[in-house]
């Protein structure tokens, strides 16, 4: 999902909706190829909303931030393997998800 010359041309903007959808609250689905494309993307691609409520989205705190940031994975045709594939990079690179939430620390 790279342009041309490899600059992102889908995936940061996608990316951005589903971090703002998880820092919202939104309850995040994971739903099929097909119902992304129909229920979530189109009505994302026309601007009817600027979220995307898919899993993928995990909290982490990184040392010299006041506060929390998004770590996002999209990309898999299923939601649920970005946030699997995110988990399994953070867990790689050392971070520990806090006990009673959700925020992943080093």
């Amino acid at each position: 999902m790279y342009g041309y010359n490899n600059e992102v041309a889908m995936m940061a903007p996608i990316a951005r909706a589903k971090a703002r959808a998880y820092l919202k609250g939104d309850v995040l689905g994971n739903p099929s190829v097909i119902t992304t494309a129909i229920v979530y993307m189109l009505p994302w691609v026309f601007g009817f909303t600027d979220t995307l409520p898919v899993q993928g989205s995990v909290k982490i705190m990184l040392p010299g931030l006041k506060e929390a940031a998004v770590f996002v994975v999209n990309g898999a045709p299923y939601a649920a393997v970005d946030l699997a594939i995110a988990q399994e990079a953070l867990l790689a690179c050392g971070f520990k998800q806090k006990k009673g939430n959700d925020v992943w620390v080093l």
